[in-house]
């Protein structure tokens, strides 16, 4: 077909230009709206013989949130992602099988059929989410298109707000929940030794410690 990966269509370029994406590498195409960027990834593999399988991940993020949550040694928030399948209404994996020996006509209809999605599911996804406002409602309603890390995502947001008072008490009850299930975690536990005081520390200890450790810098950082 002339053409080794569909990302370098120019059909798609085109298409996905009039959504405003510009090409960002082989298989990314990003936009910026309102301080958030937008990004579409074509993510691709050869494993199935005489095929190349696609799919596609939809990103947000803010990069105030992110440079705010690098300072304070978080470096997994102000982003999110999810698979275009997931923002239909089946919430399936979706992916496009197109042989090697496709023909040009197989491969721009491969295209349509992802940009109608895109177009139909992906941009309205990222225009919603491109709200301050609309990020905290949905990680406070636990919403399950944004809920990653919302343990460190929702008091960055009330302290970018300006609601410190709801994020000290935010960091309070989470800190309290994590310290809750850390303990929970070693009840009926064989491995522990009670009597040489060995503790086996267990994935949620170390949850609730680097929890305990981000609020010592949230707080100094509330305190300046």
């Amino acid at each position: 077909m002339g053409l080794k990966y569909i990302t370098f269509s120019e059909l798609l370029r085109e298409k996905l230009a009039l959504l405003g994406f510009k090409r960002k590498g082989k298989d990314e195409f990003l936009r910026e709206v309102n301080g958030f960027v937008h990004s579409i990834g074509f993510c691709h593999s050869s494993s199935i013989p005489h095929f190349r399988s696609y799919y596609i991940m939809i990103g947000l993020s803010y990069p105030k949130l992110e440079d705010l949550a690098m300072d304070l040694g978080v470096y997994y928030a102000g982003a999110w992602g999810v698979t275009i399948g997931q923002l239909t209404p089946k919430n399936n994996f979706q992916q496009w099988l197109v042989e090697n020996s496709a023909t040009e006509e197989d491969v721009r209809d491969t295209v349509i059929d992802m940009v109608n999605l895109i177009e139909a599911y992906a941009v309205p996804f990222l225009n919603k989410y491109s709200d301050i406002n609309e990020i905290l409602f949905e990680l406070e309603e636990g919403n399950r298109l944004v809920p990653r890390y919302a343990g460190y995502n929702l008091p960055l947001l009330y302290y970018m707000l300006g609601e410190k008072e709801n994020a000290i008490s935010y960091i309070n009850q989470e800190l309290t929940k994590k310290e809750s299930q850390a303990k929970r975690s070693h009840e009926g536990n064989p491995l522990e030794l009670p009597h040489n005081n060995s503790i086996c520390e267990t994935p949620l200890d170390r949850e609730y410690n680097e929890y305990k450790e981000f609020v010592k810098r949230f707080m100094d950082r509330i305190k300046q």
